[in-house]
């Protein structure tokens, strides 16, 4: 039997791994703090329960403008989350190869999406709703989605990128919603 000797590195700095480490548990202890400051919920009203979603279904976006740093949920309310979830599949299968869209997860759930934005959270929700542009990943709802759904919208102030993504994994992980990718890598 012969025994393997441990990976080496050139270079290799363990104070500087302690030190990543570190500031990891502060991003993460930091995140376990902090809490919205302002938060709000924009529900579709859509005329024409048999068309599917348009941008103009939502007649709250206009409170979005100012908004900061931001978590949203999208949560399905009328409608059927297996249905939409077989929807979404078959828009994917037939879209051009150069839209994006967001990745379809294992269950059906009326949770629909957890994202964040850093800035320009109006904007990232219209790419939600509409269908350009078409190299962001996005829902793109007007595509397929017949149903009707609210947006759950959390501001956050002085916050970094990494804590409001440590805040975005989690709620996903408890939420589980039906599309998305999960993690910032995709975990």
């Amino acid at each position: 039997m012969t025994s393997k000797k441990p990976m080496t590195f050139k270079g290799l700095d363990h104070a500087q791994i302690n030190s990543q480490v570190n500031c990891l548990i502060a991003q993460y202890n930091e995140a376990k703090n902090k809490r919205p400051i302002k938060t709000f919920t924009i529900k579709s009203n859509k005329k024409d329960p048999s068309k599917k979603i348009m941008l103009n279904d939502f007649d709250d976006l206009c409170c979005l403008k100012d908004a900061g740093p931001a978590i949203y949920v999208i949560e399905q309310t009328k409608g059927c989350p297996d249905k939409a979830h077989k929807d979404f599949q078959k828009f994917k299968g037939i879209k051009k190869k150069e839209i994006k869209v967001s990745q379809k997860n294992e269950c059906p759930s009326s949770i629909m999406y957890v994202g964040s934005s850093v800035k320009g959270i109006k904007n990232r929700i219209k790419q939600h709703i509409n269908s350009e542009p078409e190299g962001t990943y996005a829902l793109k709802l007007k595509n397929w989605f017949e149903g009707e759904c609210k947006i759950h919208i959390f501001v956050y102030e002085d916050i970094t990128k990494e804590v409001l993504q440590i805040i975005e994994d989690a709620l996903a992980s408890t939420l589980k919603p039906a599309f998305g990718k999960r993690g910032s890598n995709g975990k």
